[in-house]
Order: structure tokens, then sequence, then C-alpha cells
């Protein structure tokens, strides 16, 4: 099997058991687990590097050291839910529904300046924007059915991937 392949099929996975993962528990639990774990294995990497460097009788770097140790107590305290990375969710949900206001606002331009079609997409787009975003931030059971939904689509693309990997659409019927 190639080494692309042997990605794709690895991809695929981890996609599938995120999905899973999000469906169940949402997106939020999700990232702060996959940012610890992430943070653990870098900060563990780099710490021991900076010991092997005095093993070696080698110069240590402070800024190795430094960030090492930083990603280890950043996991930690992802673990220990004292920080969480999940609040960038709420960010984006913020980002998406200006996304969606300026596609409308950009559509509308669009439309007196006579590209109809053009101006049309943006506003189609535009408002669904707006639409997921108003509904995710005022109801908070269409936050869970939309992760349980994203999750689902996750899982079924990394399905898919993996799927893909595995069927080679080179070869010939004969």
């Amino acid at each position: 099997m190639k080494q692309e392949n042997i990605s794709r099929i690895l991809q695929g996975v981890v996609l599938a058991v995120l999905g899973v993962l999000v469906a169940i528990y949402g997106a939020g639990t999700v990232v702060d687990t996959y940012f610890a774990v992430a943070s653990v294995i870098v900060g563990s990497i780099l710490t021991l590097l900076a010991f092997l460097l005095i093993a070696k009788k080698q110069p240590v770097s402070f800024g190795l050291l430094l960030l090492g140790v930083t990603l280890v107590a950043f996991a930690v305290g992802l673990f220990t839910h004292y920080v969480s990375v999940a609040v960038l969710i709420e960010f984006m949900v913020l980002v998406v529904m200006a996304l969606g206001i300026s596609c409308v606002l950009y559509g509308v331009y669009a439309i007196a300046k006579k590209a109809v079609p053009f101006g049309c997409v943006f506003i189609g787009f535009g408002a669904v924007c707006i639409t997921l975003s108003a509904l995710y931030i005022a109801i908070p059971d269409f936050r869970k059915a939309f992760w349980i939904a994203a999750g689902i689509l996750m899982a079924a693309f990394g399905v898919a991937v993996v799927v893909f990997a595995l069927v080679d659409g080179t070869k010939k019927k004969k």
C-alpha cells in the first residue's frame, strides 16, 4: 500500500473518531481534550529534548525548556477544566454571523451594480450564516443538535475518506 493511501486512511479514521466524539460530547469537550493530548505529547518531547541536551553536555535553550513545560502545564489546565479552548467556538459563531451580515450587504451592493445572480448568491449564503449563528446563540437545544449533526457529518466524511483510499478508482474493470 502506498504511503499516500496509508496517510489518507489514518486521516479518515481520525476524522471519523473525532466526528463520533463531537456527536456524543459536543465540540468544546473534544477540542479541549484534543489540544490537551497534543500539548502533553509536544511538551513532553520538548522537555525531554532539553534534558537530553543537558545529558550530552550541550547548551540548553531556555526557550525550549520553557515552551515544553508550558505546554505540559497548559495540558494539565485543559484536563482539569481550569482553562478551555472551547471559548474559541463562541468567537467563531460571532465571526460566522459577521460573515453573514457582510455577505448580505455585499450582495445588496452587487445587485445595485447590476450583478443580480452574483448578489443573490451572496445574500443567500449570508442569510444561511446569519440564521445558523443566531439559532446557535439563542437556542441552547440547537447547539446540541448542531454538534450532533456536525459530528455525524464529520464521521461520515472520515469513513468516505477511508473507503476511497481503500478502493482504487484507477483500476479498469475487465
